[in-house]
């Protein structure tokens, strides 16, 4: 009799146990899939509506330039005659950071060539010209959402060494009137070397030599002319000439004095 009793309590303690155990694996469950806390989301009103610009300038600012790194920048834009040029397109931002893998296109007058910006923001060509003449090159970047478009057009003269080294000895002799040296209109390259001399000018000695030395050779031989050649000649008339500014500057001011 009292076994039942007994039999019916422990039944009872044995459900609310499991009922407790079964109330625990529930909460464990549930809280494997509670939401993770909140995190700040910036407003759908400044997503959706940015800021409005003029309609020519949106996205930043580009620069595109137009280099040839083989030619010096104290020369002019000249090259050879079927000699390889290397042409660059350099693109960067305001901040002048290069933009990489950006498509460039390239008009060499009327031909066009597509080129690509490497890691420095550099797209590349290298080409030769096969006539002489004035050519006009244009680079052109056509922009992407957010980066405006830019250009830039730069003008090269294809020579004949030998001929534009003659070409800058006529100059030369030209320029010589201004420094009120008599020159016989035929007299020879050593001749113009010794009238120089005697008229007690003040000329850069090297300089001069150079530029004689170096038009005689282009003058009067066969010689293969190099665009070395044609460099130095360049950069020693104008030496000469830069150096009789310089004189005339000091006359102007010892007579102040």
């Amino acid at each position: 009799m009292f076994l039942f009793p007994a039999v019916i309590l422990v039944l009872i303690g044995l459900g609310l146990f499991l009922a407790f155990r079964g109330k625990d694996k529930i909460n464990a469950i549930i809280t494997s899939f509670k939401k993770p806390s909140a995190v700040p989301i910036a407003p759908l009103l400044e997503l959706s509506e940015p800021k409005t610009e003029p309609e020519n300038n949106r996205g930043y600012g580009v620069t595109l330039r137009l280099e040839f790194p083989e030619i010096e920048t104290t020369l002019p834009d000249v090259w050879g005659l079927e000699e390889e040029l290397e042409i660059d397109g350099f693109l960067s931002n305001s901040e002048m950071v290069p933009l990489a893998g950006k498509p460039l296109e390239l008009y060499i007058g009327k031909h066009l060539f597509n080129m690509a910006t490497d890691a420095l923001g550099i797209g590349l060509l290298k080409c030769s010209f096969k006539k002489k003449g004035l050519y006009k090159l244009s680079a052109i970047y056509n922009g992407e959402p957010g980066i405006e478009n830019a250009e830039d057009e730069r003008l090269i003269r294809i020579v004949d060494y030998r001929e534009e080294i003659v070409a800058l000895y006529k100059n030369f002799i030209a320029g010589l009137h201004g420094f009120d040296i008599d020159l016989n209109q035929d007299a020879t390259p050593r001749e113009v070397h010794q009238s120089i001399k005697q008229s007690g000018i003040k000329i850069p000695e090297i300089a001069l030599n150079k530029v004689i030395d170096i038009f005689e050779e282009a003058n009067y031989s066969l010689h293969p002319i190099s665009r070395e050649q044609y460099e130095i000649m360049y950069l020693a008339q104008k030496e000469i000439f830069e150096n009789e500014n310089t004189e005339q500057e000091a006359t102007k001011e010892s007579y102040l004095l």
